[in-house]
């Protein structure tokens, strides 16, 4: 399931550094109750060392930006999606918020203006996945003693086999059967 959290600015404007992925994770992490929070922040779901959120939000959405330098200034109002495996993530910060008068959006003071629900699409045979968020892989060598971290581009060979090894991964982590990929392919 996915919420569309949308918030306006008390200065009928939001102004945000380029990379501010780690503001909207902050504002959720924030917002939340706290043992939703520890949960997420600091558990997750396991598979072997690796450590699966299993939530997901989107880049912000606005009618109009503008990019000065490496500062993003947006209009007001700004939203974004919030996807998640377990709904209690989603109560919980939708529960939060309903009763916060005030928001703050990294230093930008704001409000909560809607929140809605996207319902899950259910569907059988072939269907398109548009991701909400970037997504990246990439696979940690050692060179010359060193550790180093390869990212793979969606056009390199060994993208689409990564991605559907973290998917396979996430399932076992959640001890469901690991989806099948074949008839798959990545665009």
């Amino acid at each position: 399931m996915r919420i569309v959290i949308k918030l306006e600015s008390d200065k009928g404007y939001f102004t945000l550094p380029v990379h501010y992925n780690h503001i909207v994770q902050g504002f959720i992490y924030r917002n939340l109750p706290e043992k939703t929070a520890l949960k997420y922040h600091l558990g997750g779901y396991s598979l072997g060392k690796r450590i699966y959120k299993l939530f997901v939000f989107s880049r912000l959405f606005s009618n109009s930006s503008k990019l000065l330098g490496d500062t993003l200034h947006l209009s007001s109002p700004v939203w974004f999606k919030l996807g998640a495996y377990h709904e209690d993530i989603l109560e919980d910060l939708s529960l939060a918020l309903l009763k916060k008068e005030r928001l703050f959006l990294g230093k930008n003071p704001c409000r909560l203006s809607s929140i809605e629900v996207e319902m899950p699409i259910e569907g059988d045979g072939s269907f398109l996945v548009k991701a909400i968020s970037p997504i990246t892989v990439h696979r940690t060598f050692v060179e010359d003693g060193k550790k180093k971290t390869y990212y793979f581009s969606p056009e390199e060979e060994g993208f689409k086999e990564l991605v559907f090894d973290n998917l396979r991964r996430k399932a076992m982590a959640l001890e469901m059967d690991p989806p099948s990929t074949e008839g798959c392919s990545l665009e």
